[in-house]
């Protein structure tokens, strides 16, 4: 499937994957999602698909908004893969830019420090319960997340995202369904009834 979504359209891959596809989504949409990392509600958001992942609601769109420099406006897109989830309290798991890479080199630590160094070294987590996100981020789900570094995890308000920075991709569409598949494979069981 991911070979051939490289020649197909967003509309294209809902289609195939049984997703319902709209072009755009109104105000009231953007809001319900500009809790996320990077989401805007002054923003624009296109590509809605909506179905089911597994028997759970899942939601995928490219939100937009842009930003305004001297040289010109710059528009920031990022790509949300959010699956409906508990009511599990706030979750964040985000790339380290380069320089607070470079910063733990010479100790400066922020977030959690979790069980694996690398881990540490290459995310940056943030959360309403540390409890929680010892629970949830246990190392099988740490080496998880690390195959795929430029990505963020939000937890949090009934639902897991997963987001990129960039344009919704058709091949990357069945290749994001799959990682919150794998998510999925990981909770471990005690956080079903958080």
């Amino acid at each position: 499937m991911a070979r051939s979504a490289r020649k197909l359209a967003v509309p294209d891959v809902a289609e195939a994957l049984g997703l319902s596809y709209r072009k755009k989504a109104d105000r009231e949409f953007v809001k319900s999602y500009s809790d996320l990392p990077g989401i805007r509600s002054s923003g624009s958001v296109m590509h809605v698909l909506t179905g089911e992942l597994d028997g759970r609601l899942v939601t995928i769109f490219q939100h937009t908004y842009m930003i305004y420099t001297p040289q010109a406006p710059v528009p920031i897109i990022h790509s949300v893969y959010a699956v409906e989830g508990p009511q599990w309290p706030m979750l964040r798991v985000a790339p380290r830019p380069f320089w607070a890479r470079l910063a733990r080199r010479f100790g400066w630590r922020a977030g959690m420090e979790l069980d694996l160094p690398q881990f540490n070294a290459a995310f940056k987590v943030t959360t309403d319960d540390e409890d929680f996100a010892l629970t949830l981020l246990c190392p099988k789900m740490q080496q998880f997340m690390m195959d795929k570094r430029n990505v963020r995890w939000y937890v949090g308000r009934a639902r897991v995202c997963l987001i990129y920075s960039g344009s919704l991709k058709p091949p990357r569409i069945t290749e994001s369904l799959d990682r919150l598949r794998r998510f999925w494979s990981l909770v471990p069981p005690e956080l079903e009834a958080w």
